[in-house]
């Protein structure tokens, strides 16, 4: 094993993670999605119920920590660190995998109404936002000419804003905007 960690402990590790990751633990992962923005909660969690399985798999009793959660799994590791960056890489896998197949059929089907449609071929109006302390955000339609809805630029653009959320208060631009 690579960093000098026993490979019979190393592969204890490995199996038990495998294990985490197939769910078979489930009920050994009570803490709820509210937590701080590290994830040292579920870190800590992780690295404990890998560590008691993965001394169950060599033979010795959960609890006894022969498999050490910080010092064998965790590798001294900052959770600071690692679980931000463990959710990035989840963010980029789904957005990879999901959100842009997604898109693409997206722009598919308005490539396909555009060329069939003559109100989407001839739609325009303005983007009216309208920026208010005093009033709740209102937003209006993004105005698309239309070549720009099949664009995939202009459409991953308006798909990414709005689940973002990049259209609101801290947009800046001042109050009324057109």
């Amino acid at each position: 094993m690579d960093y000098g960690l026993d490979p019979t402990i190393g592969k204890a590790i490995i199996q038990a993670a495998e294990e985490v990751a197939e769910g078979k633990l489930d009920d050994h992962f009570p803490l709820v999605i509210w937590q701080t923005s590290s994830g040292t909660q579920s870190n800590m969690n992780a690295n404990e119920v890998i560590a008691n399985r993965a001394s169950e798999i060599l033979g010795h009793k959960g609890g006894q920590k022969y498999v050490h959660p910080n010092d064998h799994v965790n590798r001294s590791q900052s959770s600071n660190d690692t679980f931000p960056t463990v959710m990035h890489i989840a963010t980029v896998v789904e957005i990879l995998s999901r959100f842009i197949p997604s898109l693409q059929q997206l722009h598919d089907s308005l490539h396909l109404k555009v060329l069939t449609s003559p109100f989407l071929r001839n739609y325009f109006t303005m983007l009216v936002r309208i920026i208010d302390d005093d009033m709740p955000l209102a937003q209006f339609a993004v105005a698309f000419n239309g070549a720009s809805w099949v664009d995939p630029d202009s459409v991953a653009l308006m798909v990414m804003q709005s689940m973002l959320g990049s259209w609101n208060k801290s947009a800046g631009g001042g109050k009324h905007m057109g």
